[in-house]
């Protein structure tokens, strides 16, 4: 209850110091100016407890908003990282896509069809081989096996042995 009191008196005091000296200053400009800054003066000495206040860190909204300001952070970075990881599988599976659509395309131009192709990609997002071909693996039906294995190493910068070719009916 004491500060209460205290805060009236200082909210009075500046009032009526406010007061005496805007008649006291004389008429134009600088009674305009300085009407300005009492106000603003006045406003501050009527809001200090409650700055006061919220600039405690006792106080339970300050905690509140902390802790929701921590809450939101976290979130949006596991948010952003979670929206990375799944943009990259994206990515990842339509080059996949594209990839089997390509070897299976470069079996037909060498005379063989391929059933089946698995692909050893490097999906390390972090890696700077992300994306590269480590290994194919295929099963052929006819045509030219070494010349498709080493076009395949050739165009995805592998050794020949990491293309592993297995010929099927």
């Amino acid at each position: 209850m004491g500060d209460l009191k205290t805060w009236a008196i200082g909210v009075v005091a500046a009032a009526l110091a406010i007061t005496i000296s805007e008649m006291i200053l004389p008429d134009g400009g600088v009674k305009k100016t300085a009407k300005v800054a009492f106000s603003l003066v006045l406003i501050l000495v009527v809001l200090s407890p409650v700055v006061n206040i919220v600039r405690q860190p006792d106080f339970e909204i300050y905690k509140a908003v902390q802790e929701a300001q921590n809450r939101f952070q976290n979130k949006t970075t596991n948010d952003s990282k979670t929206q990375q990881e799944d943009y990259y599988a994206t990515i990842l599976v339509e080059y996949e896509r594209k990839l089997d659509a390509y070897i299976k395309n470069e079996a037909k131009s060498y005379g063989g069809i391929c059933k089946n192709a698995r692909l050893l990609i490097n999906r390390d997002s972090k890696s700077e081989k992300f994306g590269f071909v480590e290994m194919i693996e295929l099963d052929v039906s006819g045509g030219d096996v070494l010349g498709l294995q080493k076009a395949l190493s050739k165009t995805f910068v592998i050794k020949a042995e990491m293309v592993k070719v297995r010929v099927v009916n």
